[in-house]
């Protein structure tokens, strides 16, 4: 499920932190050398991957952010888990989901919308195509390297990140859990090491 076309992206998230403790979510960047070693078994290890983080942290995060040059690097079974990663994510209704390119083009309005990869927010490269994706993602059409947008924008310093939200009635931040987090463990319990790093992370 979309979320633009049941409610805009400011009243969800609105929504959403009211049922977290934290405005904390995660991005989704896997690599296969850094995969956990229990996940090298699968032939496309990035769908099982994303499916195991996002259940154990889905009551702590608001979102999740998906590298989508990541998923690209398996070429086609890579955005095939993307989508599916992706739809997984939002069948609980209770988390957010962006897509990050940044998306440099109006192109890929359709690949975001309700028939494909159905994310609630992108990232972009320019100011000039927010308007282009807030007709579909309202505020959750983020700005990357523009340091002087006044918008919705994901800011990444150093090893930190996180997403600011600009809409009418609102603005949050919610911080994002990167590799640190996702790739805390190799073994077995990398899923519950994920949920233990989101619970420890501090405010943006």
């Amino acid at each position: 499920m979309g979320a633009v076309s049941m409610t805009v992206f400011s009243a969800r998230l609105r929504a959403i932190l009211e049922q977290k403790a934290a405005a904390r979510g995660l991005w989704l960047s896997p690599r296969l050398a850094a995969l956990p070693l229990p996940m090298l078994r699968y032939d496309d290890p990035f769908l099982p991957f994303g499916k195991a983080i996002i259940s154990a942290t889905r009551d702590l995060a608001c979102a999740y952010v998906f590298d989508l040059a990541a998923y690209m690097a398996l070429g086609a079974p890579g955005v095939v888990a993307l989508e599916r990663t992706i739809h997984y994510a939002n069948a609980g209704g209770d988390v957010l989901t962006v897509l990050h390119g940044p998306l440099a083009s109006a192109g890929y309005l359709t690949a975001c919308g309700e028939t494909a990869f159905a994310v609630d927010g992108v990232t972009v490269s320019d100011p000039a195509l927010v308007d282009v994706y807030a007709a579909q993602h309202e505020a959750g059409v983020f700005v990357v390297g523009v340091p002087e947008w006044a918008g919705s924008r994901l800011t990444v310093v150093g090893e930190r990140a996180w997403l600011t939200v600009v809409a009418k009635a609102m603005q949050a931040n919610i911080l994002l859990g990167g590799d640190e987090a996702v790739s805390a463990s190799r073994g077995e319990d990398f899923a519950q090491a994920a949920r233990a790093r989101l619970l420890e992370m501090g405010d943006a």
